[in-house]
């Protein structure tokens, strides 16, 4: 059975141009080019160019139609969230998550505790995976 490979560690562009493509599927160049932001995009060229690397770096896969491809995520944005917060854990808080949640927790405003409050409580009810699995 085949296994795709880890998230790969995306650059702020890339998670631009990845952004379109998760929220709307599959797509044409021309297509995520209109979808990403003109802050983030200076020329379709560059688009192109940033999309290849997507490709080879596993973000992207595609599929020719004729002389264009459409694009399309490899790994949900979930799977990428969860691997660039770990790495970041890892590099900043050395793999810690309690003082980074510390962190995090002191830089909400009363809302934003209620929600992670909220937040937390329901991960404690979601059972873990392998959680029902039986020793063998």
């Amino acid at each position: 059975m085949a296994t795709r490979k880890d998230p790969p560690k995306l650059s702020e562009l890339e998670w631009e141009i990845m952004k379109p493509l998760w929220d709307s599927g599959p797509m044409a160049a021309r297509d995520v080019y209109q979808a990403v932001p003109e802050e983030h995009i200076w020329s379709y060229r560059t688009l192109k160019t940033m999309l290849s690397r997507l490709v080879g770096k596993g973000a992207l896969g595609y599929e020719q139609i004729g002389s264009s491809y459409r694009y399309h995520a490899v790994h949900t944005r979930e799977e990428m969230t969860c691997a660039t917060m770990k790495a970041f854990v890892d590099r900043v808080f050395d793999g810690a998550p309690q003082p980074f949640m510390t962190h995090f927790a002191g830089s909400l405003d009363k809302d934003g505790l209620e929600a992670l409050r909220s937040e937390l409580a329901r991960a404690a009810r979601k059972p873990k995976k392998g959680a029902d699995e039986v020793p063998g």
